[in-house]
């Protein structure tokens, strides 16, 4: 992706969240209704554990999280698009589930986290809208901790197997198999 591509991305197309949303809308008439929701129950969320939501945009993840999903995390939503922090922000706000929250204006490429400082990191379908997503998979690997868990979701089939290959890249080694209805998760 260009600069100007990642500059359009940034201040027209996800400067607010209705763009995302109509696209949501989409796919909540037209796919799985309850996709967030099965999403999050999906993932093996830690009570305690700090979660990086890399790419959040507008924080539908956590607006849809079902109640198993513990309260106690602490979030850290981040996304290149001043818009999308302040929605997702307000969106997990709005939930009154998590009280240890930081909604960061960042790039993918250079997470502003510490080395092996998150518990699990998140990427939901948001690796194709960076300029080189290997540099994102390697910054998500960066700041998992040892033991922890890297969940990758990516949106379509024509880049699963190149994607899927930058993650096992990535993380040393092959990422789970999932059945073909499912996302492809990379575990660390």
């Amino acid at each position: 992706m260009t600069n100007d591509e990642d500059r359009y991305l940034r201040e027209v197309q996800y400067r607010f969240p209705d763009r995302l949303e109509a696209r949501a809308i989409l796919h909540r008439r037209y796919g799985r209704a309850d996709w967030f929701a099965w999403l999050a129950s999906e993932i093996a969320f830690t009570p305690g554990s700090v979660v990086a939501d890399v790419g959040c945009g507008a924080g539908a993840l956590w607006r849809d999280a079902p109640r198993d999903v513990p309260d106690d995390l602490a979030l850290r939503l981040v996304d290149s698009s001043p818009g999308m922090v302040a929605a997702a922000e307000a969106t997990v706000r709005a939930a009154k589930r998590w009280s240890d929250v930081d909604a960061i204006l960042g790039d993918a490429t250079a997470l502003p986290f510490p080395d092996d400082s998150i518990d699990t990191a998140l990427a939901i379908h948001m690796l194709y809208h960076l300029s080189d997503p290997a540099a994102g998979l390697a910054e998500l690997a960066r700041v998992a901790r040892p033991g922890g868990i890297v969940a990758v979701v990516l949106n379509r089939s024509g880049t699963m197997a190149e994607l899927s290959g930058l993650l096992e890249q990535a993380l040393g080694r092959p990422s789970a198999r999932p059945a073909p209805c499912r996302p492809r998760m990379g575990w660390r």
